[in-house]
């Protein structure tokens, strides 16, 4: 028995290059014993649930330990048309669990299929899939994270928010600046009893950019940083008190910049951010 989680289809364009699907994600198996590590045979990205049409085939060849991490799971060259096409559109439904996914692939004891996003009938939160789209850059973002801190003293609010990410690359390919707009792409909990979210711009960002160890090889580390609540408390709301009944929403946050392959665009997903508030001198 297979499944699969934090799945992402990242449409990685060029200049002067065919664009690729790179597929990525956590993959787990079990069953049979611990299996701990995966080959994968071929994947299929198809419209829906099981038995509907196949937009693409990645094939297979790519291997990783199955150890609660996301790995790559496929790549092909050139992507469809018809992620490329999503890649234009800002709205939520297009950029996430837009797809079924079927991992086939082996382990060290068998063989599986793991029917995953729209081919399971499983839920998922965070969402199972996320279509992100990205230019000129080598990796997508990995690592990011959020967090926004609200002081009160003396009857004033002093706001912290930061947002980072990690993009390893290759020789050439470092980012060097980040500008101060972010474009976002929310997703409430489908617990959560608000209004649907409008994927809108925030600016105001102090986008800085550092080059970092990665892994034996290198990164380029985004980090957004604002003294203002830019995403506002529907996006990244107060830290609730007890036991909170769903969770906070997801966004993708588009950043741009120049790098070394020229002018890039990136998007970072984001996995819930919250306000925590501090009340200090009364």
């Amino acid at each position: 028995m297979a499944d699969c989680d934090l799945l992402q289809l990242a449409v990685m364009k060029h200049d002067g290059a065919p664009t690729d699907l790179l597929l990525t994600g956590r993959v787990y198996v079990t069953g049979g014993g611990m299996p701990t590590c995966a080959l994968i045979d071929g994947v299929d990205v198809i419209t829906g649930q099981m038995g509907s049409p196949v937009v693409q085939h990645l094939p297979g060849g790519t291997s990783f330990a199955i150890d609660g991490g996301e790995h790559t799971i496929g790549l092909a060259t050139p992507a469809a048309a018809d992620f490329v096409t999503k890649c234009a559109s800002d709205a939520p439904s297009d950029r996430f669990n837009g797809y079924g996914i079927v991992v086939h692939g082996r382990v060290d004891g068998g063989s599986f299929t793991a029917q995953c996003a729209q081919a399971s009938f499983e839920g998922h939160w965070p969402p199972a899939l996320r279509l992100t789209c990205h230019d000129n850059v080598d990796t997508p973002p990995t690592g990011t994270d959020a967090t926004e801190q609200t002081s009160s003293f003396m009857g004033m609010k002093f706001t912290m928010g930061t947002i980072y990410a990690a993009l390893p690359h290759g020789a050439g390919g470092a980012l060097t600046s980040a500008a101060s707009d972010m474009f976002v792409i929310p997703l409430r909990d489908p617990f959560d009893p608000g209004q649907p979210l409008a994927s809108r711009n925030t600016t105001g960002w102090m986008g800085n950019v550092s080059e970092q160890p990665y892994l034996g090889g290198t990164a380029s580390q985004i980090e957004m940083l604002s003294t203002a609540d830019l995403l506002g408390p529907d996006l990244c709301p107060p830290v609730p008190m007890g036991m909170p009944m769903f969770g906070p929403p997801v966004f993708l946050g588009r950043v741009t910049g120049m790098g070394g392959h020229g002018a890039y665009s990136t998007e970072m997903f984001v996995n819930g951010c919250m306000d925590e508030m501090i009340t200090q001198g009364g």
